[in-house]
């Protein structure tokens, strides 16, 4: 089973809140555990009510390293689908295709890639890499980087339909 997780990021001019209840009701068919990760949770309480668990980061200034250490130690499921509230739900059949290649090449992480830039949005991770999160964050170091050379994944780029 896999968690859908929503990254957020507050800020005090340009209020996103509205775009969660949406993304969560266009989750909600398709995964059963979904979580909100926010460092103001009392901002969407309102909005989010009992659709999602709403959850703080453990390691302050360390994200996106210290949102995925919190989902993952905290999901009941094995892994999570990280998404962002800027972004949107990018579709069942992203998330599909994912899993497929997680599943095919047997690794603990899809990255996803976007116009050859490489994001946490959209990846999927496994909580076989959450003792190497602990470690790393722990030590306070906040480097992706060195994360991502712990670990097993794989780059998801997700094909362009072209038009006929």
């Amino acid at each position: 089973m896999t968690a859908a997780v929503i990254l957020t990021e507050i800020h005090p001019a340009c209020h996103k809140t509205n775009t969660v209840p949406h993304i969560l009701q266009e989750l909600e068919p398709y995964f059963q555990e979904k979580i909100l990760i926010s460092n103001q949770p009392s901002l969407y309480l309102p909005f989010v009510k009992n659709q999602a668990r709403i959850l703080v980061p453990f390691y302050k200034g360390a994200d996106p390293l210290s949102s995925l250490h919190t989902s993952l130690s905290l999901a009941v499921s094995d892994e999570v689908w990280l998404l962002h509230e800027s972004k949107g739900f990018s579709g069942i059949h992203t998330f599909k295709e994912m899993k497929k290649t997680k599943e095919y090449f047997q690794t603990q992480g899809i990255l996803y890639q976007e116009e050859s830039k490489t994001c946490f949005t959209n990846s999927l991770f496994d909580k076989s890499v959450l003792s190497v999160l602990q470690k790393q964050l722990s030590e306070n170091n906040k480097d992706t980087a060195k994360f991502l050379r712990q670990i097993n994944y794989v780059f998801f780029h997700e094909q362009k339909k072209k038009s006929l």
